[in-house]
């Protein structure tokens, strides 16, 4: 019966070997499926790496941004300030000059109601000297 043994133990062996390559099939399936989960992990990680540094551009563009609004909003009193000085100076300069219009105007008037007195008074002579001679004349005619 040695021979059976022998079997037996061929047997055997074979068997060991056949469950180590089962064992080694299932660890290289599970190499293969973990490689493929590491590229997939590694591909998420550069992804997310990728999206991370654009969020992390546009953040800081986003903030820039903000710190000039904050910026141009601080200087904002200090802008309208100046544009109210300079609308206060101009209408101070604009009613000054209307003032001195408003004076030349009535010098014009005044002149002009002066003339027109004036004018009156010599139409009135000129109408009374046509009315004189006018008078004289049908004297004249009279005589």
């Amino acid at each position: 019966m040695p021979d059976v043994d022998k079997i037996l133990e061929a047997e055997q062996t074979i068997q060991n070997i056949a469950d180590e390559l089962a064992r080694m099939r299932d660890v290289n399936r599970l190499l293969r499926d973990t490689n493929k989960n590491s590229e997939t992990v590694i591909n998420s990680a550069e992804h997310l790496t990728h999206e991370v540094q654009e969020f992390s551009q546009r953040s800081t563009e986003l903030l820039a941004r903000l710190d000039q609004a904050a910026t141009d909003l601080a200087r904002l009193p200090e802008m309208i300030h100046t544009e109210v000085l300079k609308v206060a100076v101009s209408v101070a300069e604009n009613t000054k000059e209307i003032s001195i219009s408003n004076i030349h105007v009535r010098n014009h008037i005044e002149s002009l109601h002066t003339k027109t007195r004036q004018i009156s008074i010599l139409a009135f002579a000129i109408v009374s000297l046509i009315i004189a001679i006018g008078m004289g004349g049908i004297l004249f005619l009279f005589m």
